[in-house]
């Protein structure tokens, strides 16, 4: 048997649509189901995806100014549970204000789809610099290709949490990351040097045909360097040796 409260809350989710140019029942429905969501803590954690899929279309198709921002927010992290990518996307359109609950999103869709938080992260408006950073660490960990690609998006200043990011996904993914060294925006000859080094270990071909990349230009480093990538893949530094 379905449970009164769930099924009070997909009655009115399913008058929505029907009564979108209904300006004197609209406003109740909206007010149900905000009281629904508000009073039990625990209904949008039961919904189906579909019911958040329909509830979210309503947001964007008539405005989420008739709800609570408490309730909008719990709305769009359990959007960000079921749908991360969907919900970078439309953050905008939650009319969200609140910096911390911003974050809190931004951090549960990284978690559910590293690649649209890093090509939307823009959307979110975040402003906090120790954010950004957890939030693209969390993003490299989901999708360690595509963080290097679009890094420059996080507008993270702190070069060292930059340095520690392009470490961390050269250790996974040494091509990808050698091939997206430049949007890190690293200037630090000996961090940018180890990173290499890291992503020779891991992957020598993909490293050594992306080796000027690293704009590294002490000699005695890049000899290292290619004898790194030479012990995991001889045949692959051979086949780019003039890019040192």
């Amino acid at each position: 048997m379905t449970n009164p409260i769930l099924q009070s809350f997909r009655d009115n989710l399913a008058l929505i649509d029907s009564n979108r140019d209904n300006r004197e029942k609209l406003p109740v429905i909206y007010q149900k189901i905000n009281d629904l969501i508000k009073d039990n803590p625990q209904l949008l954690r039961n919904l189906h995806e579909s019911d958040i899929q329909k509830l979210n279309q309503a947001i964007r198709k008539i405005g989420y100014m008739q709800l609570e921002k408490k309730v909008v927010v719990e709305i769009a992290k359990t959007s960000a549970i079921w749908n991360g990518g969907d919900v970078c996307q439309n953050i905008q359109k939650y009319g969200i204000t609140d910096e911390k609950a911003l974050i809190e999103i931004a951090k549960i869709a990284a978690a559910r789809d590293g690649s649209l938080i890093s090509f939307y992260i823009q959307n979110y408006g975040i402003t906090d610099q120790r954010a950004l950073i957890e939030i693209a660490k969390i993003a490299s960990v989901q999708n360690r290709n595509i963080v290097s690609q679009f890094i420059k998006n996080y507008g993270i200043t702190d070069e060292d949490a930059l340095i520690e990011i392009a470490k961390s996904a050269a250790y996974k993914d040494g091509m990808v990351l050698s091939s997206g060294i430049q949007n890190y925006g690293i200037t630090n000859q000996s961090a940018l040097i180890e990173i290499a080094k890291i992503a020779a270990a891991q992957n020598g071909w993909g490293l050594s045909g992306n080796i000027q990349k690293y704009g590294i230009t002490d000699q005695k480093a890049l000899i290292e360097i290619a004898k790194i990538a030479a012990a995991q893949n001889g045949r692959g530094l051979s086949g780019n040796i003039q890019e040192y």
